[in-house]
Formats: C-alpha cells, structure tokens, sequence
C-alpha cells in the first residue's frame, strides 16, 4: 500500500493512503444506479481519468483548473474521505490524531472546498492520491534517469 505522509489538508498535515478495503468503498461510493436502482461500482482508474482532465500545475506546484473534464466533486470529496480513513492518522498544532470514519467526514465537509481555491486543491489532492495508488512511487535515481534521456548525439 503507498501512503502520502503529512499532506497538506485543512487544519493540519494527514496520512493519505487507499487501502484495498478503501478502494473498494470509495468505488463503491463514487458509483451510481441504473433505471433498475442496481448500483454500479466505478472503477478508480476512471475516477483518476476524470480528475486528470483539465487539471494543471502553474510553474510545476500550484494547482490550476484549465476547464474541460469531467471530475465531479461528489468523487472528489469521496476519495479524499477514504484516503484519510486509509491513512489514519494525522497532525494538528503539534499532536498526533487519529483519522476514522467520522473525523474524515467531518474533515471532507469542513475544508471542501477550499474557501481559497474552491475545488481545484481537492481535485489535485484527490488526484495525486489515485496516481500514487494506481502507479506507485515515481522515484528514479539520477543515473537511471540520465540514461533515459535521448541522446543529442554529440
């Protein structure tokens, strides 16, 4: 499981992380009925396709919305509301708190969106979330990276 450590959210800095058991819930919770009332599951990696689109960085760190897209943020708020459960913890003013099921509600309904920058935050957080759950760490050492790099040649 990946966990994103001291996040950024709110009143403090939280452990963000989507276990299999949030996975599920939060599919289960983004999904939606059919004319027949049967709920529908969907799936993280069209949850990850919908908050991609039309999301941006202004010089490589400040969230940005470039319009288009899909993301809704009933998605959103879900998966920041099972990452939160999934990472469990979090630090406000100094002190460790345990995340459960109602203090990641209370967290999603009071910071969502952002008084600042609406829901653009969220959905990059919402985001970067699903990323590292879906692709895991991105990290590549120097060397390996230079010798990805194309050739010039020279």
């Amino acid at each position: 499981m990946i966990k994103l450590d001291s996040v950024k959210f709110g009143d403090g800095a939280y452990s963000l992380a989507l276990p299999l058991k949030w996975i599920v819930e939060c599919e289960r919770a983004c999904g939606q009925k059919d004319v027949n009332g049967i709920l529908h599951a969907k799936s993280i990696y069209k949850i990850h396709a919908e908050l991609e689109i039309g999301l941006g960085l202004i010089g490589g760190e400040t969230p940005t919305y470039l319009g288009g897209g899909q993301a809704l943020p009933s998605d959103i708020r879900e998966v920041l509301r099972c990452a939160l459960i999934g990472g469990g913890y979090g630090m406000v003013a100094g002190q460790e708190i345990k995340v459960g099921p109602l203090k990641a509600v209370e967290l999603v309904d009071t910071y969502l969106p952002n008084p600042v920058s609406g829901w653009v935050e969220g959905q990059h957080l919402a985001w970067a979330v699903l990323d590292a759950t879906i692709r895991g760490p991105q990290l590549k050492k120097k060397a390996e990276a230079e010798s990805l790099s194309p050739s010039t040649g020279e």
